[in-house]
């Protein structure tokens, strides 16, 4: 970093070996090892949108509670190179700067790393012998990986693997294969194990119910309001392992039944079968149903009572089941 000007002193880290400047966190870096492979990346805050970078730690879902065994972020104060004036400051562009900085990376890697490697104490070499090599170093050959080139599909850049290391069966063949799985619902569901909270209040319930019906919410009403024996909002904990949902418990225990039946078992991300717009429900979900919500509600006599009623409580469990794929994000 001293290579970019910035002053020693204005520099620091930690155990983990992040980078502070000005007590700030401008890197953070992780490793993992699985097999025959060790796993490592860094993070540079280069012209990040700080404001934003925030949001980008918590949960998307609307939780009152998320529990998982994956590790924690560890919370710093963060701080960017741009912001700081150590790398060139606006007008240049985000983009830019970044792909600047790379560049400068990449020339310092072929001229410093030799040195680098081959030390015994790499972290206390002095800066002014880096310096030197930087500046007597001249051209240097070698080659880069071009990240962003690299996992464009029309690259088809392959796996090259070295230290003896064969490719193995279920491993990717190219860049691009990698990063597909990496942003697929199989893969971002996977895991770790993770167990999640969501609340819907009885306003959201019946509001997600007047979207889905233009009848007289009236009835809708009415029925809600026995379903939920004068609760204001019902409370949803769902537990997913390897992407299917090992269990659902309800603060309702119809709503819960309902959700052991026709729920339990599947990927969290699917559709729940019976209650896309474009389809009727179920000769199984209108049994079970009539099976937990019935006695629950005083039907009366009235012609075509029964099959009002199974509409009225088909569109109230698809409104329910809506609200909680999005509070947990499963729709993404």
């Amino acid at each position: 970093m001293a290579l970019c000007g910035i002053e020693g002193s204005r520099l620091g880290t930690t155990g983990r070996h992040d980078l502070f400047l000005d007590g700030r966190k401008i890197t953070g870096s992780a490793m993992r090892v699985t097999g025959s492979i060790a796993f490592h990346h860094c993070t540079l805050l280069v012209s990040s949108d700080l404001p934003h970078l925030g949001r980008y730690l918590k949960p998307e879902g609307d939780f009152t509670h998320f529990e998982t065994t994956s590790v924690d972020s560890v919370r710093s104060p963060v701080t960017t190179l741009q912001s700081t004036g150590v790398w060139p400051p606006p007008p240049t562009a985000p983009g830019e700067a970044a792909g600047d900085l790379e560049h400068a990376m990449t020339r310092f890697f072929h001229h410093c790393a030799p040195l680098i490697l081959s030390h015994d104490a790499p972290q206390a070499l002095p800066v002014d012998a880096l310096r030197d090599v930087w500046r007597d170093g001249g051209e240097r050959a070698g080659v880069a990986l071009d990240v962003a080139g690299a996992s464009d599909s029309r690259v088809n850049m392959p796996f090259l693997y070295g230290e003896g290391r064969r490719h193995q069966r279920g491993d990717a063949l190219t860049v691009a294969e990698d990063i597909a799985r990496m942003q697929s619902r199989s893969w971002l569901f996977n895991m770790p194990v993770f167990t999640a909270t969501v609340r819907v209040s009885a306003g959201e319930w019946l509001s997600r119910i007047r979207l889905l019906t233009e009848a007289d919410a009236a009835a809708y009403e009415e029925v809600l309001s026995s379903l939920l024996g004068g609760a204001a909002e019902v409370e949803l904990t769902t537990r997913v392992t390897r992407r299917k949902v090992d269990r659902v418990s309800a603060s309702l225990p119809w709503l819960e039944n309902l959700f052991t039946a026709f729920v339990t078992g599947g990927p969290c991300d699917a559709v729940v079968p019976g209650l896309v717009a474009s389809e009727s429900a179920t000769d199984g979900i209108l049994d079970g149903l009539r099976m937990e919500c019935r006695p629950l509600l005083d039907l009366g006599a009235a012609p075509g009572a029964d099959d009002a009623c199974d509409q009225i409580l088909c569109t109230v469990w698809r409104a329910v089941v809506e609200l909680w794929r999005a509070k947990n994000v499963f729709d993404i």
